[in-house]
């Protein structure tokens, strides 16, 4: 149990940012609708993902919980968006960015998240595939 502890609780990391929560914002459907909030706490070994019913322990790239919340939200995720993810964590973990600086790196990436999912292809042609 001491080792599960160490892993997931961060007991013994001298990081001031361990256990520091994070959001990361998931659009909502129709631009009128407030933006949804993931709470990412940062992790010695990745991050704790919290929204709603779904929450767990994820990789250092948000996998999988992150991506269920999405996918169980239907949103387009861009691609390599968890190599984004998995390098803000190593940034913060080495403590070559400060706390703010991981919160704006979230915004940036919860900005593009909103692009991909709300500016999609116009036009008849689209309609079809529900753009």
């Amino acid at each position: 149990m001491a080792m599960l502890d160490k892993l997931f609780n961060n007991k013994e990391s001298d990081n001031p940012l361990v256990g520091q929560k994070f959001y990361f914002k998931v659009p909502a459907h129709t631009k009128e609708a407030e933006d949804w909030k993931v709470e990412m706490e940062l992790r010695t070994n990745g991050w704790y993902v919290t929204f709603g019913r779904i929450d767990g322990n994820c990789g250092k790239s948000g996998i999988p919980y992150l991506f269920r919340i999405l996918e169980h939200s239907w949103i387009e995720v861009p691609y390599k968006l968890h190599s984004f993810i998995e390098h803000l964590w190593t940034l913060a973990i080495n403590q070559k960015i400060d706390k703010d600086e991981i919160q704006n790196g979230f915004d940036n990436l919860s900005e593009w998240l909103k692009k991909v999912n709300r500016e999609k292809p116009q036009g008849k042609v689209w309609e079809e595939v529900g753009a």
